[in-house]
């Protein structure tokens, strides 16, 4: 399998998450037979000219590449493990010639899912919209279990109070004497 965006893909039944390790396959709500049939119900509920559409369709792009390519499972077969291991490759996605290019349309030979390893924030984001999506699949009855279930939270880090933004002791008394 080649890194493509999602419409470009073809999958072999066994990544396509057909016979998916995770699934839930008598009691779906679901009409779909794979995983990419799954994730585009769950985007098909958003507004596709909307932020949020391209928000979630990246980052449920990001994790099905990577499941396919970097583990060679299919989506429903990640469990808790995999995410934690998908943690450390958001931080920094390697190998980064596969992974991170400038910016390119789909479907350009030069697209990459990432621009960049991302931040903290960034990741705490992806993972926001990962558990959305496996809780999601989860409540139609997709998938048995959400594997995001089992990861700890990333914790903050504390930042620092930028003091080139503050006044300085003699400025905040003339702000004090003018008011």
């Amino acid at each position: 399998v080649i890194l493509a965006p999602m419409e470009d893909i073809a999958l072999p039944s066994t990544l396509d998450g057909s016979q998916g390790k995770n699934r839930a396959h008598e009691a779906s709500l679901l009409p779909a037979q794979h995983d990419m049939q799954a994730i585009e119900l769950w985007l098909s509920r958003l507004d596709k000219d909307s932020h949020t559409y391209r928000a979630y369709r990246r980052e449920a792009e990001r994790i099905l590449l990577w499941a396919i390519i970097d583990r060679g499972k299919a989506f429903s077969s990640l469990h808790t493990l995999d995410l934690s291991d998908y943690r450390r490759f958001l931080q920094d996605p390697m190998p980064a010639e596969q992974w991170i290019g400038s910016p390119r349309k789909k479907g350009h030979a030069d697209w990459r899912p990432f621009t960049g390893p991302l931040s903290e924030r960034s990741t705490r984001y992806a993972e926001t919209v990962l558990n959305a999506l496996f809780s999601w699949l989860v409540d139609q009855h997709y998938l048995q279990t959400n594997p995001m279930k089992g990861m700890p939270k990333l914790s903050r880090t504390k930042q620092q109070l930028d003091i080139n933004r503050s006044f300085s002791k003699s400025e905040w008394n003339l702000i004090k004497a003018y008011l």
